[in-house]
């Protein structure tokens, strides 16, 4: 699945190892938020398939050296329904949840996210933690448009968005495998960043 999952990397100048990052932070922060060992397997693998539908976005988007415009943001935010779309017809169990988590996984805890704009528990507990990683590995990384942010300034911001963009269960689950994460992140990080 990793090498399925790794398809948008290739295409992307930026997020190398972005794939292999978000599977095993998501799987430390799936094992204290209290999922059980089968759970815990199976966001291993279905987050290594959260962005597959960047493989539906053109390369100029996605390898764009400044900010993208409202039109291409929004052709960007398809990647969701793309992905879901992808892998929505599979009969296995893996591969429904990485279709959700790759639907859901830019949806907001309380409802303000897309592109379902759904909230809360509707949004499955595997794409509540993608997210969270999800954003944390662009925090945590170098991107034309902005600089790796500082440990402190990611606390303020999970903090601020507890409740709002982010599970409060997964924010303390984040909060209790902090120095793991780091770590983990550290090893993961390409050395070009």
């Amino acid at each position: 699945m990793l090498a399925v999952g790794r398809i948008e990397e290739v295409r992307s100048n930026e997020i190398k190892n972005h794939t292999q990052r978000v599977a095993i932070i998501s799987t430390m922060i799936a094992k204290k938020y209290g999922l059980d060992e089968e759970q815990v397997h199976l966001i291993e693998l279905a987050a290594t398939l959260h962005d597959i539908g960047k493989i539906g976005i053109s390369d100029f988007i996605l390898n764009k050296t400044g900010p993208l415009t409202d039109e291409e943001y929004d052709l960007m935010k398809t990647h969701s329904t793309v992905g879901e779309e992808i892998l929505n017809h599979a009969n296995r169990g893996v591969l429904q949840t990485a279709g959700r988590s790759a639907q859901e996984h830019n949806e907001k805890y309380d409802g303000s996210g897309d592109p379902r704009v759904i909230k809360g528990d509707e949004i499955s507990m595997y794409a509540r933690i993608v997210a969270i990683v999800y954003v944390l590995d662009a925090l945590f990384s170098t991107r034309v448009y902005k600089d790796v942010w500082p440990m402190e300034n990611v606390k303020i911001l999970l903090e601020e968005q507890r409740g709002k963009h982010f599970d409060p269960e997964v924010v303390d689950a984040f909060f209790e495998c902090i120095e793991k994460l780091i770590i983990a992140n550290n090893e993961l990080t390409d050395s070009e960043e």
